[in-house]
This record gives C-alpha cells, sequence and structure tokens, in this order.
C-alpha cells in the first residue's frame, strides 16, 4: 500500500514539474530587435553569470553566430556578479 501511494505521489510531482515547465517556458527567439541593434552598434555584451567556462563558452559561440556580435563572458558567484553590476550601473 505505502509503495503504491509514493509511486502515485512522484507521478503527481512529475505531472506538476512538467505543467510548470510548460507554462513558464518561453521561446528563445524572443529577444528584442532594438536590443540586438544596440549590441550590434556598441561592439560586444558583457556576459554575467555562474557557469563553467565552458559551458559559457558554449552559449556564447551560439549568440555570436546567430547575431555576429562578440561576448565577452564574466564568471563570479552571484555576490561578486551583484557587486560588479551595481559598480558598473553607478558608472
Amino acid at each position: 500500500m505505502r509503495s503504491l501511494r509514493n509511486g502515485i505521489f512522484e507521478n503527481i510531482r512529475r505531472f506538476l514539474f512538467l505543467a510548470l515547465l510548460t507554462i513558464c517556458a518561453q521561446p528563445a527567439s524572443a529577444q528584442n530587435p532594438d536590443l540586438i541593434q544596440a549590441a550590434k552598434k556598441e561592439g560586444e555584451v558583457v556576459v554575467f553569470g555562474s557557469l563553467e567556462n565552458d559551458v559559457a563558452g558554449a552559449i556564447n559561440k551560439g549568440f555570436e553566430a546567430k547575431h555576429g556580435i562578440k561576448t565577452n563572458y564574466f564568471r563570479g558567484s552571484s555576490t561578486v556578479i551583484i557587486d560588479r553590476i551595481t559598480s558598473e550601473h553607478r558608472t
């Protein structure tokens, strides 16, 4: 009986996860054309994140290939990133 109940709860949890994922998912092609043009004019996009460099590199290469805009990846912890963004915003 306990095993059956655990199986039912597991299925419900999977369903809710998939439902949430479906609701929250947005297409990756939803970039704002004005932002893309502004980035092209500036010449590069600075990307802040905590992904491993090889993972971020693969994502950035795809972005560069699609949009022709150089990316500059800054990796750090969330605290370091917030401090860096805050200091850049002030200048």
